[in-house]
């Protein structure tokens, strides 16, 4: 049996994925997004019933799914539900009493008290919150995706409502798109488990596009950066300023976790910069190994085996002192998590950080760090990338969202000068192919 499924946002780059597989497998969908004529070029005559707002779009409807950005979602819930009901000490009538609703936004904590707040639970007594979080990206790469894709389902407040959990009812919805659907315990685990990839990705990799904007050099220019896996960086680090800029930003300021992760790397960055700068070879040497020794090294040599094979080149060749790996690697030590422990919640893009920071602490440590102490240019580039997660972590730490946008936005410009051999639409091109063949070779 069908279900009856309102989709806020369903214009937008994740939810114009959904709304089509959902109408595939027979379910009414109800659409609504701010951009109507978007909504109508997309799907009208497809069967999807369009609407004219959000209070609108969910009468009557089984489950709501949010595909909206994370700053928008207390005036959607406001517009659902307002705070004064429709009939006098009764629930509006174009609300569910029993309606499982669910936001796709990367940062949990915040939505999450927002719906449980503008969906109380005396008024709302059977009314079910399970919040989800596609890791894909907007990348749809294939006519069957999300296939063999991750979306997790994080359970907000949830009970067997007539037999059925919300979290099931969601089940019901992805599994039949093929997609891998993993449960995650609560909104503070998600942020928490999603604050490696918001803290350890997305802001590391800003902080090394902040580098080469403070240096007024890009890797394609320069021979400190010429090896495979410094381009392979370069594709990962710039593929975010090319797609959604907005998203990045906002999701950063608003899980709470990542906020200590980036002081945390700002801290070990520093200290392994000192070490480089009083010759501290052998404290170096046993910084690697035990990071090495950390991460494992089967997971090292896979890594290194699937980036190689996916990358086409020859890794083990690398000049970079690639300091900023190891003090990635450091982090996880200190945070005694391994990169593996999370391959389940992988998103694309993460999977290629995570092979990346894996293939450089299998090489031969001992010539990394020599390579980082001997060679001027080298010293150069791991203090210039100091500076710019200092400049990152004290933009993040303000907590000033416009700030950190107009950051991206100027590096952004940076690397879309005319200048550079790259224009950034390649970059996430490439960067997108270089994840998915990284996450068919780690499946297959």
């Amino acid at each position: 049996m069908g279900y009856t499924i309102a989709v806020s946002g369903a214009a937008g780059r994740i939810g114009k994925i959904y709304v089509p597989k959902l109408l595939a497998q027979g379910h009414v969908v109800r659409a609504y997004d701010v951009n109507r004529m978007k909504l109508e070029q997309l799907y009208k005559g497809t069967g999807a019933v369009l609407c004219t707002n959000n209070r609108q779009l969910v009468e009557g409807a089984d489950a709501v799914l949010l595909f909206v950005p994370v700053p928008k979602v207390p005036e959607v819930l406001k517009e659902m539900n307002p705070s004064r009901p429709s009939k006098a000490g009764g629930i509006p009538n174009y609300l569910r009493p029993d309606v499982v609703i669910g936001s796709a936004a990367s940062s949990k904590e915040g939505v999450a008290n927002q719906e449980q707040w503008h969906i109380a639970q005396e008024r709302y007594p059977h009314a079910r919150i399970v919040d989800f979080h596609p890791m894909h990206g907007e990348q749809t790469g294939t006519s069957d995706f999300p296939k063999g894709q991750n979306i997790l389902t994080v359970p907000v407040r949830d009970f067997p409502y007539r037999g059925k959990t919300g979290e099931a009812l969601l089940h019901e919805l992805f599994l039949p798109m093929g997609a891998n659907v993993k449960h995650v315990g609560s909104a503070v685990q998600h942020d928490e488990i999603l604050s490696d990839p918001q803290g350890g990705n997305h802001c590391i990799a800003f902080s090394r596009d902040t580098a080469w904007h403070l240096a007024g050099t890009d890797p394609d220019m320069n021979d400190v950066y010429a090896d495979p896996l410094g381009d392979a960086k370069s594709l990962h680090s710039r593929r975010p300023l090319a797609l959604n800029l907005e998203v990045y930003p906002v999701t950063m300021q608003h899980n709470r976790f990542v906020k200590s992760y980036i002081q945390q790397y700002e801290e070990v960055l520093a200290e392994i910069y000192r070490m480089i700068i009083e010759g501290e070879r052998e404290a170096l040497y046993k910084m690697f190994d035990e990071a090495r020794e950390h991460i494992g090294h089967d997971a090292i040599r896979d890594a290194r085996d699937r980036l190689e094979v996916s990358y086409g080149r020859n890794l083990y060749g690398t000049s970079n002192s690639h300091i900023s790996d190891l003090a990635w690697g450091e982090l996880y030590k200190r945070r005694n998590k391994r990169p593996a422990d999370f391959l389940e919640f992988e998103s694309p893009h993460y999977a290629i950080g995570r092979a990346i920071l894996c293939a450089a602490l299998g090489g031969d440590t001992r010539r990394f760090v020599d390579n980082a102490i001997d060679v001027p240019e080298t010293r150069w580039q791991d203090y210039n990338y100091g500076r710019a997660v200092a400049v990152i972590n004290q933009i993040v730490q303000s907590g000033d969202e416009a700030a950190l946008l107009n950051h991206l936005q100027r590096l952004k410009r940076f690397f879309s000068s005319s200048g550079m051999k790259r224009d950034l639409g390649k970059i996430a091109e490439d960067s997108t192919e270089l994840s998915r063949k990284l996450r068919e070779s780690a499946y297959s």
